[in-house]
């Protein structure tokens, strides 16, 4: 089963202090996690005016919605987690878009690595790894249509499981960047045709 991640936090370079998480699966359950115990005057400029504002934005419909602090977080996390792990499944696959920070912040939920939850593997899957094996450096098309609000951890969780399912797309029908974009083209002209202008002779 995948999981798609993301986080928002405060750090000073040795110390990263978890404010929201969002996770969500491939089937569209999703749960989003404000931490209580943060204290938010820390924070830098930008996440003051990137993150702050909607952190406390009320999640899109259907997401469970958690407000603690992070020893609860663990045990909500998991137990979320083992709710929606498929029958048989042992060990979930997580991703996150450069997850490495999202990864740490994770992990330390549960104490040191050593503590993370039997099975749950010690590294994260990225989707910029997948992009640049893909080979595409253009922008995802889930990203020019969202009107949702940025760096918000539910939110971009959600776009995360979106643009990894458009890398897969052209992974598995093998699709270079040149070919998806041409195809786009085509499909676009079909859609709205080019007007021609009247001919004066008629």
């Amino acid at each position: 089963m995948r999981f798609f991640l993301d986080s928002e936090f405060m750090e000073d370079g040795s110390t990263i202090i978890p404010l929201s998480l969002g996770i969500n699966t491939e089937s569209g359950a999703a749960l989003y996690i404000v931490f209580e115990d943060a204290d938010r005057s820390l924070a830098n400029t930008f996440v003051q005016v990137a993150v702050i504002p909607h952190l406390d934005d009320e999640p899109p419909p259907g997401v469970r919605y958690v407000r603690c602090g992070k020893q609860e977080a663990a045990h909500v996390l998991l137990q979320w987690v083992n709710e929606h792990l498929e029958e048989g499944a042992w060990s979930p696959e997580f991703w996150a878009d450069c997850g490495a920070y999202d990864w740490v912040l994770v992990c330390q939920l549960f104490g040191t690595m050593d503590d993370l939850p039997e099975g749950w593997p010690y590294f994260i899957r990225d989707l910029e790894q997948l992009r640049a094996d893909v080979g595409w450096d253009g922008p995802f098309p889930h990203e020019e249509q969202r009107t949702d609000a940025l760096h918000n951890a539910i939110n971009d969780s959600i776009g995360t499981r979106e643009n990894w399912r458009f890398l897969v797309q052209l992974r598995d029908l093998e699709l270079t960047p040149e070919m998806f974009v041409q195809a786009d083209l085509e499909a676009s002209k079909d859609k709205h045709p080019t007007a021609q202008p009247p001919d004066p002779g008629q």
